[in-house]
This record gives C-alpha cells, structure tokens and sequence, in this order.
C-alpha cells in the first residue's frame, strides 16, 4: 500500500494545486499554463500509483512469506 501511496498522494495534491491555478488564472496568462502543466504532472504521478494499487490487490499474499514476528508454534 505504500508504493502506491508514495506517488498517488503527491500527484492527487499536485494536480489539485493545478486546478487552483487554471480556476484563479482567468483563463489566460502564465497561470492558465502553469496549472495545466502541473495538472498534467500530477496524471502522470497519479498512473503509477493506481497500477501499484490494482498490482496489490491482484497479488494478495501470494508473493510474500510468513510474517518474521509470529511465532509459529508446532504441535
């Protein structure tokens, strides 16, 4: 969970900011591409996030061991 968290949360954030640019730019000048820009950086964070994310609810447990701290008792 935390791969994914590792660039999906930094891009949901990013591409926020960006439509906060686009809506305070009026349309026009340096802001309206500044928040198209970061818009566009913030999809291209949010992409792998969501692939991380159906990775690991696909694979489960499958691919990792026992947990290190239980201790198994055998009878």
């Amino acid at each position: 969970m935390a791969a994914g968290t590792v660039t999906a949360f930094p891009g949901q954030v990013i591409g926020c900011v960006g439509i906060v640019f686009l809506l305070s730019s009026g349309g026009h000048g340096p802001h309206f591409a500044a928040g198209y820009l970061l818009m566009g950086v913030g999809v291209l964070l949010v992409i792998p996030g969501s692939i991380r994310y159906v990775q690991r609810i696909y694979a489960g447990r499958r691919f990792r061991g026992d947990s290190p701290f239980v201790k198994r008792v055998r009878a």
